[in-house]
């Protein structure tokens, strides 16, 4: 795990960190990257690595959670009440990560996609409990509707990624309510299909 610090030089070695990193993918892959080698490139101690974080994960998991703190106002409406427009906030939020583009890009180059996920579920926890509140959703309902909705995001994202950003943020909103219509479409069919025998 990181260390939060705002002190400065943290901040400084970090993103050094973060592009020694991206500098040794270059040539390597993620996976083969070790700290010792990091740090060399960084031009950083280990010492300070280690105060900083326990392994290089870590410096990705150091700068997305930097980058959703640095977005939260714009994260599933950080700043407005539960009863306004979902889909306003799905807008904003994708705006947000595609102005981020190269660090998601950088995540998924790392086959790290899951560190994403995780952050992206410990940063927008608020709106889930507004949900939840409002909603007076049960434990089971709670489990099943967050990894429905982090997942249905977070590959969504992903998807774009791959298939090389070409859709709005509005457009993403739009495929996102498809994929649930049709979902819904496909369980009512099979609740009036008659019982074949």
């Amino acid at each position: 795990m990181y260390r939060k610090s705002t002190d400065k030089r943290v901040l400084q070695s970090a993103e050094a960190l973060y592009q020694a990193v991206l500098t040794l993918m270059q040539d390597k892959k993620y996976e083969k990257i070790g700290i010792k080698e990091v740090c060399e490139v960084a031009g950083i101690g280990r010492a300070t690595f280690y105060r900083n974080f326990d392994y290089v994960d870590d410096i990705f998991r150091y700068k997305l959670a930097t980058t959703f703190s640095r977005g939260k106002s714009c994260h599933f409406g950080r700043e407005k009440g539960v009863d306004e427009s979902f889909r306003s906030d799905l807008v904003t939020f994708f705006d947000f990560w595609r102005g981020e583009c190269e660090l998601l890009e950088n995540v998924l180059n790392a086959n790290r996609w899951g560190l994403f996920q995780e952050q992206f579920m410990l940063a927008t926890q608020f709106k889930l409990d507004q949900m939840i509140e409002l909603y007076q959703l049960t434990e089971t309902e709670i489990a099943y509707f967050s990894t429905s909705m982090y997942t249905s995001v977070s590959t969504l994202l992903k998807t774009w990624l791959a298939r090389g950003k070409t859709e709005t943020s509005e457009q993403l909103v739009d495929l996102l309510n498809l994929t649930h219509e049709l979902y819904q479409k496909q369980k009512e069919h099979y609740h009036r299909a008659p019982a074949t025998t």
